[in-house]
């Protein structure tokens, strides 16, 4: 099941990285000057501003941020809030142009000659890359998807969201079942785990999105486990904390799914002669729904 899981995400990202299009895409400030940040992130240096009125090229959404084509800066590139312009987007062809007015006749007066039609300066900024303009639509607020972790492998549910980009919240429900080296028992552990979690600055690039985080909160697990010969059962319920990071990575062409890997600590217990808990890993997968 596993394989067809992996075998699944391996085919969407495939599919997502074939149907990016070449898209374009402008923002026009809206507030009376813009800062222009080196990345997108609030605490990082401001390299201009942009007046007001002022149309920039966008080559890629990144949450509440885009990124712009900037050539007063070395790197020709900077990040401007979405908040602080106006957002459009149109097709890789561009808008047509506008037809010149062509001027009344009167009766009995030979059409003239049209007037050429001018071609409307390119708002493209010198050095842009052409025809590899990649857009994120979402800013990956609220998303639900599956997830195997633990010390003692473990599969699960689990949905995530995050504020302003920085502030997450995370709920999981995931499953362990392992037989008892000593008895012959089948334990299984039923783990509910709801955690905060703080996203750092985020590492963009044309294909690339990562989101390192780090979090921690409550582990609430319900152990028990029957003999095989039996039947009989017996259970127990503990209550720990948890503390892990990770990071969270997207690709411009699949911009919905998130995969993520963290490792962290959870609160040991011991049930029937078992150690639960301890250093473990998380792999998860998310579909940001907005």
């Amino acid at each position: 099941m596993f394989r067809q899981v992996a075998a699944v995400i391996i085919v969407v990202l495939c599919l997502g990285s074939s149907s990016a299009l070449a898209q374009s895409a402008d923002i026009t400030i809206k507030v009376a000057a813009a800062e222009v940040h080196v990345t997108p992130s609030v605490g990082s240096p401001v390299i201009g501003h942009a007046p007001r009125g002022m149309v920039l090229q966008v080559t890629r959404e990144v949450g509440d941020w885009v990124k712009v084509s900037w050539p007063q800066d070395k790197g020709g590139v900077g990040y401007v809030l979405v908040n602080e312009g106006t957002l459009g987007h149109h097709g890789a062809s561009g808008m047509q142009p506008p037809q010149a007015a062509q001027p009344a006749m009167s009766a009995g007066q030979l059409p003239s000659t049209p007037a050429p039609v001018q071609e409307p300066t390119s708002r493209l900024t010198p050095g842009a890359p052409a025809g590899r303009q990649y857009t994120v639509p979402l800013s990956h607020r609220f998303g639900v998807g599956g997830l195997m972790s633990g010390s003692d492998l473990g599969f699960g549910v689990s949905g995530r969201g995050w504020w302003h980009n920085h502030v997450g919240v995370q709920v999981a429900l995931s499953r362990i079942s392992t037989t008892s080296p000593i008895l012959p028992t089948h334990v299984t552990s039923t783990e509910f785990s709801p955690s905060v979690m703080y996203s750092f600055p985020d590492t963009v690039t044309d294909d690339v999105w990562i989101r390192p985080y780090a979090g921690g909160g409550l582990n609430l697990r319900r152990q028990r486990f029957g003999s095989e010969t039996t039947g009989d059962l017996v259970s127990d319920s503990y209550y720990g904390m948890q503390l892990f990071g990770g990071a969270e990575f997207s690709i411009a062409g699949a911009p919905r799914l998130a995969l993520s890997a963290d490792i962290g600590y959870r609160s040991r217990s011991e049930f029937v002669g078992m150690e639960l808990g301890g250093m473990g890993f998380t792999l998860a997968g998310h579909w940001y729904i907005r």
